[in-house]
């Protein structure tokens, strides 16, 4: 028995593995001119929604705990399993539909509502507006231009 299921977490594990690199490949091969205007549209929405959920998140108790634990303080995190929080709190909830999920994509101007309420206390109307046109205007800029953009955020510690 002990036999089959190593032989079978092997596999899954080449599978796995096999199924990661064919899509680093692809995505490795695929030039910005190769997406579609949907998928830019899509690309440019759910990185200002990612964006905003990180920076609304900031001073959330397990962002908070994650700081702590990276400066070794917290060490007994690590063993707690998904969808456990680093504090051991289970949470769990599923939807199957919502402004956001795949079957209904947020709109432009909903996620940039959204990351304006979450991004707020963060930043300025300044710096919001200039990640705002960045993520727009993602395929005329470079990756660092966003990364210098969010080292202006306040992260209150």
């Amino acid at each position: 028995m002990d036999n089959k299921r190593t032989i079978l977490k092997s596999v899954r594990k080449s599978w796995a593995t096999m199924i990661l690199h064919d899509l680093a490949t692809f995505v490795d091969n695929t030039e910005f001119d190769d997406l579609s205007e949907h998928a830019v549209g899509q690309l440019q929405i759910r990185l200002l929604d990612s964006l905003g959920t990180a920076i609304g998140a900031l001073e959330g108790a397990p962002v908070r705990a994650l700081r702590v634990t990276r400066t070794g303080a917290l060490s007994n995190w690590k063993g707690l399993a998904y969808p456990h929080t680093v504090f051991g709190e289970a949470h769990q909830i599923e939807k199957s539909d919502y402004e956001g999920f795949h079957t209904r994509p947020m709109s432009w101007e909903t996620v940039t509502q959204k990351f304006e309420a979450l991004a707020e206390p963060h930043t300025s109307s300044t710096l919001r507006e200039q990640i705002k046109e960045t993520v727009k205007n993602f395929e005329k800029n470079k990756v660092t231009d966003l990364m210098r953009l969010l080292k202006n955020v306040k992260t209150g510690h």
